[in-house]
């Protein structure tokens, strides 16, 4: 419970005082993850709001396999094109400690337009291996989850940082 507890308030009973200096002391904390989140915007490699690893994740894919972003947004199932492929992409970036490995959804097994998975795994909230997998390896995959020791067995690692 390290990392959980250590978010917990420590000192439950803070004046009013108290609690408006430490919110605005973090409010400045959060005010740089702000302004680093819109110069990320600002570079071209994140086009959403969301999660800007699954959007750099997109972009790292693109790159490296010359595609194409997919922008239609009834297309929820592909996220990149390229020589023919039809690659979603899944970032998969883990709390520290946090074992567990990307978890296959319904929607994975059931994709009917991507021919491959692209897998941009990150520790500690930069990528580190991008591996890239048949579908068909992903539709008749039989566990619950993938980790990068399974990537390396059903896919290729197309590049490490």
């Amino acid at each position: 419970m390290g990392i959980i507890k250590d978010f917990l308030p420590k000192y439950p009973n803070r004046t009013d005082d108290d609690k408006d200096k430490l919110i605005n002391e973090k409010l400045d904390v959060w005010k740089v993850y702000a302004k680093a989140r819109e110069e990320i915007r600002k570079s071209g490699i994140v086009r959403t709001n969301r999660a800007p690893e699954a959007d750099f994740s997109e972009w790292i894919v693109m790159i490296l396999l010359n595609g194409l972003p997919e922008y239609n947004p009834t297309s929820k199932d592909i996220d990149i094109t390229s020589n023919g492929m039809v690659i979603q992409v899944k970032s998969v970036s883990k709390s520290i400690g946090n074992k567990n490995g990307y978890k296959l959804q319904t929607k994975d097994k059931n994709n009917k337009r991507a021919s491959h998975y692209a897998f941009v795994w990150f520790k500690d909230h930069l990528p580190k291996f991008v591996f890239l997998v048949d579908y068909n390896q992903i539709k008749t995959y039989k566990k619950t989850q993938i980790h990068i020791s399974d990537l390396r067995v059903i896919g290729k690692e197309i590049f490490r940082f």
